[in-house]
């Protein structure tokens, strides 16, 4: 009989690699879902939800009240990860970027935790 692979959680949820973003020659830890609370982990679900569906559905004709519902969503999400990066004074555009980076991060080790990883391709992306 065959050796089954044991769980790892430490890959699964990837403890072993903190998600960092560096602002200003400071470095910020990023805390992953797995990190987070219950109702956290709710929070942050629902957050992205809103945040796809606001740039998604009303991006072509964002009002500006829509757009400052986005600009919130998005402080808040990010406060949920660091708390101390989301009070670091970034600009929307560099908010959006670390939100950006961090889910690519969470969804790579995820992926690769469960054997769903994707060949990189000759540029190495």
């Amino acid at each position: 009989m065959s050796e089954r692979k044991p769980l790892n959680l430490d890959e699964l949820y990837g403890t072993a690699r903190p998600v960092i973003v560096v602002w200003q020659g400071k470095r910020y830890e990023l805390r992953r879902p797995e990190a987070m609370t219950p109702v956290e982990y709710s929070r942050w679900t629902k957050l992205q939800a809103k945040t796809g569906k606001l740039i998604i559905d009303d991006a072509d004709e964002m009002s500006e009240e829509q757009g400052q519902e986005l600009n919130e969503a998005i402080k808040i999400t990010l406060s949920l990860l660091s708390p101390e990066l989301a009070e670091a004074g970034l600009t929307f555009a560099a908010q959006v970027k670390v939100l950006e980076f961090y889910t690519g991060e969470i969804t790579r080790t995820e992926e690769k935790a469960s054997g769903r990883e994707s060949p990189k391709n000759s540029t190495g992306a």
